[in-house]
């Protein structure tokens, strides 16, 4: 499990829209890409030319474990960005993840000193991914899927996603010396995740707002954060899953419709604009 001061620095302030599912932003052409894996590494560090075949090329990209079948699982929370995106995971997925965290622990606490597994600040670009050393002094898998513009050459403040957490860690501060981003090294590659970019299905902000407000979020983080839920996914939108958050599932009781009833949503129809599984 993540420990409590990882969970406490992610749940700062968060932006309100994000119109790009974090699935698809990997296959998105970014701003800038490099063709193939550099050999001349330069940031800094003085370093010869070195082999980085053990590590996955620039333009890998994770794996997702689709979602087949529309009976409800249970669920796992991750960041919420807005009842329109949130970041979720099958409870299925966390002895798997929980396996392959103690192997990456193991693998760079033991290696990750090496110059060779420092990401160069040159090569630090959108949609890299990446092993990410927290201030929890853990390693996580990641992708890079923002970078600040900066007046300084530099320093770079990035957005940083936790592809089996399905958090986001925010101003990520990376300067020329800067040793916490770590190539990603093949034996990691290969875990698909079951982390999920999900919508709440038939619901909509109240129309005196034009947005989402921070309190439907935050109703969302404090109520999944301490009972047990339920994920039924009833179709697609826009790369996102439609979902039902169920609370008593027998009931039919929603976190969608507790949204709707304390005045933080309303009721909509998202089946003409979805495709239903």
């Amino acid at each position: 499990m993540l420990k409590a001061n990882f969970v406490d620095a992610t749940k700062r302030e968060r932006d309100q829209q994000q119109t790009t599912p974090l699935s698809q932003q990997q296959t998105t052409n970014s701003e800038q890409k490099p063709n193939e894996m550099m050999t001349s590494l330069s940031n800094g560090i003085h370093r010869p030319t070195v082999d980085l075949s053990s590590f996955v090329s620039l333009d890998f990209q994770y794996r997702t474990i689709e979602c087949s079948s529309n009976e409800p699982f249970d669920g796992f929370l991750g960041d919420v960005e807005n009842p329109w995106n949130i970041h979720l995971g099958n409870a299925q997925f966390i002895p798997n993840r929980n396996r392959m965290m103690e192997q990456l622990q193991e693998h760079y606490q033991q290696l990750s000193d090496q110059s060779i597994y420092s990401i160069p600040f040159e090569q630090i670009v959108i949609h890299l991914c990446c092993v990410y050393y927290h201030t929890d002094k853990r390693y996580y898998r990641a992708l890079i899927y923002h970078i600040d513009p900066m007046i300084n050459p530099d320093l770079l403040i990035i957005k940083l996603y936790l592809v089996d957490f399905g958090y986001i860690i925010h101003n990520v501060y990376v300067h020329l010396n800067s040793t916490n981003l770590k190539f990603l090294h093949k034996n990691f590659s290969t875990l698909s995740t079951q982390v999920y970019d999900c919508r709440l299905a038939n619901v909509c902000y109240p129309t005196t707002l034009m947005q989402w407000s921070d309190d439907a979020k935050q109703f969302i983080l404090d109520l999944c954060g301490d009972i047990h839920f339920q994920v039924e996914i009833i179709g697609t939108m826009g790369g996102f899953y439609l979902i039902y958050l169920w609370t008593d599932y027998k009931n039919r009781q929603s976190i969608n419709s507790l949204l709707v009833q304390r005045g933080f949503a309303i009721e909509t129809n998202d089946r003409d604009d979805s495709e239903v599984k």
